[in-house]
């Protein structure tokens, strides 16, 4: 029972051999030389019995020292024996060895198992570029300026923009009341500020005694002005009879114009009429921070 057993074992290890023999694949390049980088084709061929179940490397296996690009294939010709594959194989190399070789295997399938056969090896030489280095090399100047020509990647640049107008209209609509106090509160203070210094060059020029009259019309005009932006009231258009009438500022206020009004015309002391404008100016400070403190407490309310 024995000897039986051994004789199966050995049976079984002289059969495949014996079988592999039968077929002898063949790998071949096309050319005999090759520059580094250079794209090179290499083929497999093999013939074997028909029914036998044939692979050929894939692009996982290792080539070294070739790096593969791409394969083709030739579809299968067969007759009732035998049958014929071939696979073409794009390579390049960068390696500078003067003659490099190459060995590829087939693998015939069986069961869960594969035998693995070698084709003979085949070899390229390689072809120099450069056939012989000068002694000394003489390097040349170049210091021209040349501008470099930039692209641009107009897709990434028109989603950029849409993310940004989307943030400023998206930001702009929830803090819209926030921003549009803001902008009441700037233009506010730079026509007081304007206001002022107006203000005081033409109390300047009464003080002077130069051309009053028309010094305080174009003081009462400055100061109609700043109160028909601030107020948002046609000041300008007004009389000071007319901002009498609709009531504005109290007895303090009427006061303060109709003597103002005298002055232009009549002959009024210069004490009196500083005492006037500085009325009005003091007068225009207290409204100009009570409608900010207003602008304020509305930004306030709205954040």
């Amino acid at each position: 029972m024995v000897k039986k057993f051994v004789f199966i074992l050995v049976s079984i290890a002289m059969y495949q051999p014996l079988w592999a023999q039968d077929i002898a694949p063949k790998g071949v390049f096309l050319t005999d030389s090759i520059m580094i980088g250079e794209e090179i084709s290499y083929t497999l061929s093999v013939k074997y019995p028909k029914g036998w179940q044939i692979v050929f490397p894939d692009s996982t296996y290792d080539y070294a020292p070739f790096e593969f690009n791409r394969k083709t294939y030739i579809s299968t010709v067969s007759d009732s024996t035998w049958a014929f594959d071939s696979v073409t194989y794009v390579l390049s190399s960068f390696e500078i060895d003067p003659i490099q070789q190459l060995q590829l295997p087939i693998y015939v399938l069986q069961k869960n198992d594969s035998i693995e056969i070698l084709s003979d090896p085949d070899s390229v030489y390689f072809h120099d570029m450069i056939t012989q280095l000068p002694d000394s090399i003489v390097l040349k100047n170049n210091v021209a300026f040349r501008e470099l020509i930039y692209s641009y990647n107009y897709l990434y640049i028109g989603i950029g923009t849409a993310v940004i107008l989307l943030i400023l209209v998206g930001g702009y609509f929830l803090f819209r009341k926030t921003i549009h106090a803001k902008y009441q509160l700037y233009f506010l203070q730079r026509d007081y500020r304007r206001f002022v210094q107006q203000y005081e060059a033409d109390m300047q020029r009464i003080q002077n005694g130069k051309d009053n009259t028309a010094a305080i019309e174009g003081l009462v005009l400055s100061w109609k002005t700043f109160m028909e932006r601030m107020e948002n009231r046609p000041f300008t258009k007004y009389t000071t009879r007319e901002i009498i009438a609709a009531g504005y500022g109290g007895e303090e206020l009427n006061g303060t114009l109709r003597k103002i009004d005298q002055s232009i015309y009549g002959k009024v002391a210069i004490e009196d009429m500083h005492q006037n404008l500085s009325a009005l100016s003091q007068f225009t400070s207290n409204q100009f921070e009570i409608k900010k403190q207003e602008i304020k407490k509305q930004e306030t309310n709205n954040g």
